[in-house]
């Protein structure tokens, strides 16, 4: 294999398109309801900046987060939407969330107290979502009467918003469903007192990754999927319930080969013993990355699209994989330690059954220390295809800009349409209105050259230089889509390529080839 990555001999692999693909098909699985992409924890380990502007692409509406630190990096680094922290923030964070325009949760009436005070002094209204304990024992007003009845007060205060009413299942993912089916009655219970005292919950959510997956009765205005995001399962009994991608490949090359007589012991405390005449092969990555040392002597990598044991103690900086039954493996060659390769995969659930834990564990360990490349077309695994460009005067000779659109296992993604009159090459005349038609006409281009059509489309992004123009822009969206009315994000970013007043992202269903 010709290796492209030319960095530390053990890195990690992060798929966008792979990512971009489970969140349209998320928001198929759950539509109409919004949905929030829980990326904490650095986005699971995946790399929060790149994924939070991948899960926006694909149609996500807005962003949690569970400390103020991973809110700040995320605005730091001009992502623009909602976030909220599902976290407590501290007295003394407060001032830096709300500078950073963070919705906070509020749990307790003392908690919503610190954040009126901070929004009533800086002049502005803090948006809050209000937490309800449903049977986690968490973070949450209790469900019952007496906290109840406290959560009422939050309203009163000054300086905030109450925009959502939230809580958080601790069952989901089991086979049985009656504790979830508590959860969500009590949750209900509470938010009906709220509505019978006058108090509004404008968005309700409930839904985590298993309640996403498996309990439609959760989805309400918005779910929250995090782990699924990442082509992870909560529980194995969920897996045929989506056909999600795995977006994590974590990486190494093989560091050196020895041969054992039999008898030979390899690894810290001896604890695994040559049988036979092995080989044996040294891989550059161990516990300091996020291997769990309770790997050793259970959990395999791939070499050549086979299995190999890993034997032995994980170390903390190299592991050890018995190659006797691969004879073309060699020094250099690459071992993928989670991810496919050839017709085999290995997933963080199987790794972390190894260990004893959760593969939302798995993925949030292998963090920092490995480095991180991001992929956003990788032919080499299958399933994508570019489909033929929509070559026009405007993009092929005034500004060599082809806005390709790329297949991915049955889904649809289409670069940025702008308002450009291919006869012309210059932006539609007639102002906003006749923009938005020309967009909307060169959308419709590409989409007829993937042999799909305007009703296939789940959802846009649709760029303007100001909100003020999209009241006028919305006729013409209403009139091209009619009674199909796929989700939209409007995003105000100032000035647009060429001048153009409009350009338009797309992601559509397109079927299997």
């Amino acid at each position: 294999m010709l290796h492209t990555w030319t960095g530390r001999p053990a890195w990690k692999e992060v798929d966008l398109a792979a990512l971009r693909y489970n969140v349209a098909l998320i928001r198929r699985h759950v539509a109409p309801v919004a949905v929030m992409a829980a990326i904490k924890a650095d986005a699971y380990g995946h790399g929060a900046i790149p994924v939070a502007r991948a899960v926006l692409a694909a149609g996500a509406a807005g962003l949690a987060v569970a400390t103020v630190e991973e809110a700040v990096e995320l605005r730091e680094n001009d992502i623009s939407a909602p976030i909220l922290n599902l976290g407590w923030v501290a007295p003394e964070q407060i001032e830096l969330a709300l500078r950073h325009d963070v919705q906070l949760t509020v749990f307790d009436y003392e908690n919503a107290v610190q954040i009126s005070a901070v929004a009533a002094r800086r002049g502005i209204s803090a948006v809050i979502h209000i937490k309800v304990d449903t049977g986690l024992t968490r973070l949450g007003f209790n469900y019952r009467p007496a906290a109840m009845a406290e959560a009422k007060l939050v309203y009163a205060l000054p300086g905030l918003y109450v925009e959502g009413v939230f809580s958080h299942f601790a069952d989901a993912d089991a086979v049985d469903p009656g504790y979830t089916a508590q959860q969500i009655e009590r949750y209900h219970a509470f938010v009906a007192a709220l509505q019978a005292a006058g108090l509004p919950a404008p968005v309700r959510h409930l839904a985590n990754s298993p309640g996403t997956l498996g309990v439609p009765a959760s989805y309400l205005d918005m779910v929250r999927p995090g782990l699924i995001l990442f082509g992870c399962y909560p529980a194995e009994h969920m897996r045929p319930l989506l056909p999600l991608k795995l977006v994590m490949r974590v990486i190494a090359r093989i560091a050196q080969i020895h041969t054992l007589p039999a008898g030979d012991y390899v690894g810290y405390g001896c604890r695994w013993q040559a049988q036979r005449e092995s080989r044996i092969a040294t891989l550059p990555l161990g516990y300091a990355d996020g291997l769990p040392r309770l790997a050793g002597n259970k959990a395999d990598v791939l070499i050549h699209g086979q299995r190999a044991r890993m034997v032995g103690s994980v170390c903390m900086d190299q592991i050890m994989v018995d190659i006797t039954d691969i004879p073309a493996a060699k020094a250099g060659d690459e071992a993928v330690i989670v991810g496919q390769q050839g017709e085999e995969m290995i997933t963080p659930e199987e790794l972390a059954a190894h260990a004893q834990t959760i593969s939302d564990e798995i993925c949030t360990r292998f963090g920092q220390r490995l480095p991180r490349v991001f992929l956003d077309t990788d032919f080499s695994r299958g399933g994508l295809s570019m489909i033929e460009k929509v070559e026009t005067k405007y993009s092929a000779a005034n500004t060599g800009h082809y806005s390709p659109a790329i297949k991915y296992n049955g889904i649809l993604f289409i670069s940025g349409q702008l308002s450009v009159d291919p006869e012309t090459g210059q932006a539609a005349p007639g102002g906003i209105k006749a923009e938005a038609r020309q967009a909307l006409k060169n959308l419709e281009l590409v989409l007829h050259s993937a042999h799909v059509t305007k009703n296939d489309v789940l959802q846009c992004r649709v760029y303007i230089p100001d909100i003020a123009y999209w009241e006028e822009l919305n006729e013409v969206y209403a009139e091209f889509f009619g009674a199909h009315k796929p989700a939209r994000a409007v995003i105000p970013c100032g000035q647009l390529h060429g001048g153009c007043l409009v350009e338009i992202e797309a992601i559509a269903a397109c079927g299997e080839e």
